[in-house]
């Protein structure tokens, strides 16, 4: 056989196997938001998702250019979780399919020390269960907060609204396309909702769930509430006041609320739903109710209305 041929031969096998056992990269960079310099030594980890299963594939620390490359991945989908002592956790989701070198560009964080990253997305709040500290904060009470409503991708996003006990959105929202208007599970006489009927489960999976009426008001008696204007957004932040936890809060948007196929009061008044059932109230359900300088609790809306959610964990 000739070099020639052979050399031809190699290559052609080298090229099948090349092919067949073909891995992939990920690179990018990690920025300070509000400086824009690079951050180094941020400690970056990716992990494939495979349905309910995560799967740690490999890991370094930034450069002083704030650089980052990750080999020896598979085609699939991942989630990239940067850690940084200084700095705001963050997480990127990313799919690797085609490009052998999935870039991913810049990726900021904002200074700061705490379990959250406020621009964190809702893609990534939907793995929760895997990385939980990037979409809560917690207040040192005894369920931890999510940093944005259902549906919303940053805390001052108003997100979706929804009926006590529905877990889907509509066009309208009127008492006779109530989807229990004739009863069953989430009309009941039971202390708490279904959690089959609990949109923050459904939407978030894992242990999240609508917070009950108790919490929301453990969340009234621990902490500060100040209304300010957050990116152009009326609402309420609410700080801890725990020993240990009070440089840590959550912003509540006064989101208002649907009512028929119309959004009201929005940016003056907020309702909350909770999973508690109304005892006073045939057929209502309880809701925090936030507007300038005050809020409180209520257990008289109809449980047709489209009112916000902001979901809670263990």
């Amino acid at each position: 056989m000739s070099k020639r041929v052979l050399l031809f031969v190699l290559s052609s096998v080298l090229m099948t196997f090349c092919i067949s056992a073909q891995d992939y990269a990920v690179k990018g960079s990690v920025w300070d938001f509000d400086t824009a310099e690079p951050i180094c030594s941020v400690a970056v980890s990716v992990y494939q998702i495979t349905g309910n299963d995560t799967t740690f594939y490999g890991g370094c620390s930034t450069d002083d250019n704030g650089s980052f490359i990750i080999g020896h991945l598979k085609a699939g989908n991942y989630v990239l979780h940067a850690k940084s002592d200084n700095h705001f956790n963050t997480s990127k989701s990313f799919t690797l399919s085609s490009e052998n070198v999935k870039d991913l560009g810049k990726i900021t964080m904002r200074a700061g020390k705490g379990d959250l990253d406020p621009a964190i997305t809702a893609v990534v709040a939907k793995i929760v269960d895997y990385f939980p500290e990037n979409v809560y904060v917690d207040l040192g009470l005894s369920v931890k907060w999510a940093i944005c409503n259902v549906g919303a991708n940053t805390p001052e996003e108003y997100g979706d609204y929804y009926a006590w006990g529905e877990v889907e959105t509509k066009e309208s929202y009127e008492p006779n396309n109530y989807k229990f208007v004739n009863g069953g599970s989430a009309v009941n006489d039971k202390n708490t909702l279904d959690i089959e009927n609990d949109v923050a489960h459904k939407e978030w999976g894992g242990k999240w769930r609508m917070p009950s009426r108790e919490e929301f008001d453990e969340l009234i008696q621990n902490c500060t509430w100040t209304w300010t204007t957050q990116k152009g957004v009326n609402g309420f932040l609410v700080t801890s006041n725990k020993p240990g936890y009070t440089d840590r809060s959550i912003f509540l948007p006064a989101a208002g609320l649907r009512s028929l196929s119309e959004l009201r009061l929005s940016g003056n008044i907020g309702f909350y739903w909770t999973t508690t059932p109304s005892e006073h109230f045939a057929e209502s359900a309880c809701f925090l109710y936030i507007t300038p300088g005050f809020k409180s609790l209520y257990e008289s809306a109809a449980r047709n209305q489209a009112h916000t959610v902001r979901p809670v964990c263990p």
